[in-house]
């Protein structure tokens, strides 16, 4: 699993801006990353974060990944207590408050697309959600070489 979040740290390990160069740097060494696991042998890589939600950041992991692999696109969506709560045991709620993961709930939730498979974890467990990933790899096709826009 790789996460474009650890590969910012590697530019920022205490998160002290949100620079956007590092952000490209950190997203382009997670692709190569991918690439190069599937170029090697790894049949199954997950990449996760929370700038994967574009059309645009998805062709950009189709592109890099090319026949290599069949992508799927996950997300993971919660009731904003829940949420709320989990950023709360991670110690993690001075630096986003109830009030920005509302925005950031409703804004995320603009972006599930046709081609997201949007799984509701409020209640599930870790291996519970897990299983439906599993399941919905087992039963979907992988998205197409590039995503259209809705027409």
């Amino acid at each position: 699993a790789l996460s474009t979040d650890e590969f910012y740290r590697m530019f920022d390990p205490h998160w002290t801006s949100t620079n956007r160069d590092w952000w490209r740097m950190a997203w382009e060494h997670c692709l190569s990353s991918a690439k190069w696991l599937f170029q090697n042998g790894v049949r199954v890589v997950v990449m996760e974060g929370n700038g994967l939600y574009s059309m645009e950041q998805v062709n950009g992991v189709l592109k890099a990944v090319d026949s290599l692999a069949t992508v799927y696109h996950v997300t993971l969506d919660s009731t904003l207590e829940v949420a709320t709560e989990r950023l709360r045991q991670r110690g993690d709620l001075e630096r986003h408050p109830p009030d920005f993961v509302s925005g950031w709930l409703e804004f995320i939730q603009k972006h599930h697309y046709f081609w997201t498979h949007v799984i509701d974890n409020s209640t599930q467990t870790t291996e519970e959600t897990l299983e439906e990933i599993f399941q919905h790899i087992n039963t979907a096709p992988g998205l197409p070489t590039e995503l259209l826009p809705d027409r």
